[in-house]
């Protein structure tokens, strides 16, 4: 996101431990700005069950199984492929988030959890 705050002239009454605190936090907050609007714009598409002359959830699930074995079967592949996307989709956020990353330490552990809790939650 750009940032439409000069730095420079926010810092200038300031001591150089200020400013740089300053920078130092206001560029941690606008990547943290980034990823959430990132997060909330991106994520996984699943894909929804097709249309079905049968409601499964009308049925008790003895009686899906006994009388619709077919809707089961489908429900059992799309059950997979949302697993695998789920899966790709959080292999590729902790991917980049690793690559984001600064200097290892508690606070970029701190970080990395926080990102992907926010990944799965959204």
């Amino acid at each position: 996101l750009p940032t439409s705050i000069d730095t420079e002239s926010a810092v200038s009454n300031c001591d150089v431990d200020q400013a740089a605190s300053f920078r130092s936090d206001f560029q941690r907050f606008t990547v943290d700005l980034s990823e959430g609007v990132r997060s909330i714009s991106a994520g996984v598409d699943l894909p929804n069950p097709e249309p079905s002359e049968v409601d499964i959830r009308s049925l008790q699930p003895a009686e899906a199984v006994r009388n619709h074995p077919e809707l089961i079967a489908e429900y059992e592949q799309l059950l997979t492929t949302w697993c695998q996307q789920i899966e790709a989709y959080l292999e590729e956020t902790v991917e980049s988030q690793q690559k984001d990353t600064g200097e290892p330490g508690p606070r970029t552990e701190l970080d990395f959890w926080r990102m992907r809790l926010q990944k799965i939650t959204s």
